[in-house]
């Protein structure tokens, strides 16, 4: 069994016990208490765009393992337009919820092997909580490769910042690692913990992210590729 098809078992038993379009047992869905505070939080997306004065408009953008889609949609609302962005993943069903929530994004289903676009076809290549899910490093370099490959400019990454964990952690060093080549022009962590712990308390948690990056297990960073 390849390292892709171990992934997509562990996901495939995860959305089994616990389904992702199911608000009240998915803690991560934006209509739960918890994931409406994450949702809330990455906010932090428009920060990074407007900061680095990014245009929507005529962005073509590649969401890599962009699992039921909630980032690419989240784009369009914010002027996205669907024909110019592309989510590819491992899991047949995640796609399938991605595709009928917005049938105007390309969703694809892609394994371990190269991914099916030209060199530099997309002006921003993103990727969200998914190097962390790839236990074998050399299935995460020979992706990164990938990405930075069919990248025009920007690839934009949001993980796991080094913390006790049965996932992968990454430095922000060790993040830029993947992309030889790059400058970072954007930094900030984000995904406050204490949102586990005290999602009951909204707006506790509010405040607290409003004012410091305080337990955050997560670092969101862009990358400009150089010219």
């Amino acid at each position: 069994m390849s390292a892709a098809d171990e992934i997509r078992e562990t996901y495939e038993a995860r959305d089994a016990a616990t389904r992702f379009d199911d608000w009240r047992a998915s803690r991560y869905h934006p209509r739960n208490p918890m994931g409406r505070l994450f949702v809330e939080h990455n906010a932090v997306l428009i920060d990074l765009l407007n900061e680095q004065d990014i245009s929507l408009h005529d962005l073509s953008v590649l969401d890599v393992g962009c699992g039921a889609g909630n980032w690419l949609r989240h784009l369009v609302e914010l002027g996205a337009r669907p024909a110019n962005l592309v989510g590819v993943d491992l899991s047949t069903e995640r796609l399938e919820f991605a595709r009928q929530a917005n049938p105007g994004i390309s969703w694809l289903e892609a394994g371990d092997g190269p991914l099916p676009f030209p060199d530099a076809s997309f002006g921003l290549v993103m990727q969200t909580l998914v190097f962390s899910s790839i236990p074998d490093e050399q299935l995460r370099r020979r992706l990164a490769q990938e990405m930075l490959r069919v990248a025009g400019r920007y690839l934009m990454w949001l993980d796991l910042l080094p913390a006790e964990s049965h996932l992968a952690t990454f430095s922000g060093e060790q993040a830029h690692s993947y992309f030889p080549g790059t400058e970072l022009v954007y930094r900030r962590r984000v995904q406050p913990g204490y949102f586990r712990h005290w999602y009951s308390h909204p707006w506790l948690c509010k405040t607290v992210a409003r004012f410091t990056d305080w337990r955050c297990e997560s670092a969101l960073m862009l990358f400009e590729k150089q010219r």
